[in-house]
């Protein structure tokens, strides 16, 4: 089998069990070092740079699609998108009328919308 497809095929997996699992940011991050070992194994620059970019399109699919923000107020974390197991949607910050720089000091985290568990491996730019 071409190495090319051999690689291609473990990020996919690699990826949709990091997913399906709700893997932590280390965890995803041992995964993707594992992954990258391989890739810089391969012999041609273009295959190095298709799995490069296979990658990295599915991590930033990770984090468009299958994260989204969370704010923590009080000890609870309340989501920005709806039905996250375990976490209420921040309707309820929005009817606390907080002024934007309250907002600010919320602790923020990055939460699989599929289990509501956390990921903290996104950086939030603060001000």
């Amino acid at each position: 089998m071409n190495p090319v497809y051999s690689i291609q095929e473990d990020i996919v997996k690699a990826i949709e069990h990091c997913i399906d699992r709700s893997k932590t940011f280390p965890e995803v991050k041992v995964e993707l070092e594992r992954l990258q070992t391989r890739i810089k194994a391969l012999k041609l620059v273009r295959d190095r740079y298709a799995c490069s970019t296979l990658i990295h399109t599915m991590y930033c699919n990770i984090l468009m699609r299958k994260l989204c923000l969370a704010y923590e107020y009080e000890g609870k974390l309340y989501t920005t998108a709806n039905e996250v197991p375990g976490h209420q949607n921040t309707y309820y910050l929005h009817s606390l009328k907080l002024n934007s720089s309250q907002w600010d000091k919320l602790p923020q985290h990055h939460v699989w919308i599929h289990s509501g568990k956390v990921f903290d491996g996104v950086p939030v730019l603060k001000k």
